[in-house]
């Protein structure tokens, strides 16, 4: 027989959206209750755009990432084309980003949450949400030693990420027809960096359909990925290894720059990255950070999403504990309001990076009344108002520029050169 906990809230997952939403609901007064989940895997470098730093110190923790072992400022992003005969740097203006470990940002983030007087169960996992009519009541929860718990809440915020644990279950998640892609990636040591990629930029290296990255991590280590379309998972085999091999066969300059480097561990993949989740909150729940939806790597406002959605769930939570002690879907309405508003906005920007005519008037480097520095604000997460419509409207005159290379190119003469 299950042994039963009742708790006021839980938050399926600890990570970035996780811990938020724990930060928020512990300067609220209001207690929460995180199954930890499965941590990272491997060891992998993430990248801290200036919007997520923002956002950490909007949940009183500024100076978290200072107190990471080995963390990088990152200055900005690097476009490169497979060959890396054209690069062109994207730089941060004003708050720069940080290069972390995934891991080391996940465990401050838990310690945070722990010092705030939240609680963890590091030994459990959700196996399945338990429900009376519409309204969710809880989760069943089991250990590795397969002990299993029932564990009632008032409110359930699932951040359990890319595995999507309430979605999955409930059959609310569906790929994005026109965006079915994977992703695999590994950290190597012993890399030397060329000038295209220097240490303090993230590298994009475009190899449409798809990207490389490069994200330093100081050291000589750096963890490469590749976003490809899903029908190369298939191609090779579903192995990790082939997947991420392919990838850097479509680049040469990156392939030889690891010839020489060592692999810390196995290569990694997720099989299919994009999904939208069609219920975002209902009665008594809310989908947090990667958990609501994701699109793709290229652009790197998966953090940001976690933290500011982790964030404003949390205000809806304690809001509506402190006041009415119960939670219904009108509760979540500010933060499904701002889900839905990142995901359009990261969808605008995964297509425009995925458009080869864009990126030639990106790789061309020229300055047009101010787009570019527009585009590069959005992709360091600058996209919250008060300015946001302003800086789309600029970044939209980088399309327009894109449209007149898409319709020069077909002429035979275009004003850029091709990707």
């Amino acid at each position: 027989m299950a042994r039963h906990r009742s708790v006021d809230v839980l938050i399926v997952g600890a990570g970035p959206a996780g811990c938020a939403a724990a930060l928020t609901l512990a300067r609220a007064g209001v207690a929460a209750t995180l199954l930890e989940g499965a941590p990272p895997e491997g060891t992998r470098g993430e990248l801290l755009a200036p919007g997520s730093v923002r956002a950490l110190g909007e949940l009183g923790v500024p100076d978290l990432v200072e107190a990471i072992e080995n963390f990088t400022v990152c200055r900005g992003l690097t476009l490169a084309s497979a060959d890396a005969e054209r690069s062109t740097r994207l730089p941060f203006t004003g708050c720069q980003g940080r290069l972390v470990d995934r891991g080391q940002l996940d465990g401050a983030l838990r310690a945070a949450v722990l010092r705030a007087g939240g609680e963890m169960l590091p030994d459990l996992a959700a196996v399945s949400p338990t429900w009376e009519g519409t309204r969710l009541t809880g989760v069943l929860a089991r250990a590795a030693d397969g002990r299993e718990e029932s564990i009632t809440c008032k409110a359930l915020l699932d951040a359990s990420g890319r595995r999507a644990f309430l979605s999955s279950r409930m059959g609310w998640a569906f790929p994005y027809p026109r965006h079915r892609k994977a992703m695999a990636w590994s950290t190597f040591s012993g890399v030397t960096l060329p000038d295209w990629a220097p240490g303090d930029h993230v590298a994009l290296v475009a190899m449409l359909p798809g990207f490389l990255w490069l994200t330093p991590l100081g050291g000589g280590r750096v963890t490469v990925g590749a976003v490809l379309d899903r029908r190369a998972w298939e191609e090779t085999g579903a192995s990790p290894d082939r997947l991420l091999g392919k990838a850097l066969g479509a680049s040469p300059p990156v392939d030889w720059l690891l010839a020489r480097a060592d692999q810390e561990g196995p290569t990694r993949a997720v099989s299919s990255v994009a999904f939208r989740v069609m219920d975002v909150a209902g009665h008594g729940y809310c989908l947090i950070g990667d958990a609501a939806g994701y699109l793709d790597p290229a652009v790197p406002h998966g953090l940001l999403a976690g933290l500011l959605t982790g964030q404003s769930a949390g205000l809806d939570v304690a809001d509506a504990l402190l006041h009415r002690g119960r939670l219904t879907a009108v509760d979540f309405g500010p933060t499904i309001t701002l889900t839905r508003m990142l995901q359009r906005q990261q969808l605008g920007l995964v297509r425009n990076l995925y458009d080869k005519d864009l990126l030639a008037v990106l790789l061309a480097g020229h300055q047009h009344l101010g787009a570019r520095d527009a585009f590069i604000d959005l992709l360091a997460g600058s996209i919250l108002p008060p300015r946001r419509w302003r800086r789309l409207a600029r970044a939209w005159m980088l399309v327009e520029l894109a449209e007149l290379q898409r319709l020069t190119r077909h002429l035979g003469s275009p004003i850029f050169e091709p990707l």
